[in-house]
């Protein structure tokens, strides 16, 4: 009996510990398992990688265009802004490979500094791409033939090669009846035509890095 009583006594305070201690020890248990499950997610982090600088294709120093066609190429599907001398001008997105086109960009008369950047979906934005300076110029050419002179008659047949002689502007191209004379870094050209018996047309053409044209005519007659 005494043995019994024992046992039911030893019984209770178990119970009662687990009671007392037990189901509490398992609830913060469980709450720290949980708060451990948490924490292992993942965390999703936000983009602050800006892109890298656009490349533009090479642009032709001068034009008489008032348009131009600007391309190039960056990251895939990211927005691509244009700047001519700091001001916003144009803007597209590059395709699935990167490429990207911007068409009919409108020219200012004289210096056009052109650059892009590239902007990605969470706005975080590329440096400067090379710059790239466009000279729109409408003016034709400086051309002046010095010798020789309209309607000039030679004598001789020892006057038979002709020394075409002027200037105009440095840095353009001077064509005689289809053939290229020598400029030098003053803007004077030379070039020698073998002529022939009666009259003789020539026909000077400046061609300045634009393209703009300027063009004289006229006539040596040749007496041998």
């Amino acid at each position: 009996m005494r043995q019994t009583v024992l046992f039911v006594v030893l019984t209770l305070a178990i119970l009662f510990g687990l009671i007392y201690w037990g189901i509490p020890s398992l609830i913060k248990l469980a709450v720290f398992l949980g708060e451990l499950k948490n924490t292992s997610q993942p965390v999703e982090s936000q983009d602050t990688i800006a892109p890298s600088p656009p490349q533009l294709e090479p642009l032709p120093q001068a034009t008489t265009s008032a348009k131009l066609t600007i391309r190039g190429f960056a990251e895939a599907n990211i927005q691509i802004n244009l700047f001519n001398a700091g001001e916003p001008v144009k803007d597209t997105l590059t395709d699935s490979s990167g490429s990207f086109v911007l068409l009919d960009v409108e020219l200012k008369d004289g210096e056009n500094t052109f650059y892009a950047t590239a902007k990605d979906e969470a706005d975080n934005e590329s440096g400067q791409s090379s710059r790239f300076t466009v000279i729109k110029d409408s003016t034709p050419p400086t051309l002046t033939v010095n010798s020789p002179k309209d309607g000039n008659t030679i004598y001789g047949a020892t006057k038979k090669i002709l020394t075409v002689t002027g200037t105009t502007d440095p840095n353009n191209r001077v064509v005689i009846n289809g053939r290229f004379a020598l400029v030098d870094n003053q803007g004077n050209f030379t070039l020698s035509l073998s002529l022939n018996d009666g009259d003789n047309p020539l026909e000077v053409v400046a061609t300045d890095t634009a393209g703009n044209l300027t063009t004289q005519k006229l006539t040596v007659r040749y007496l041998p």
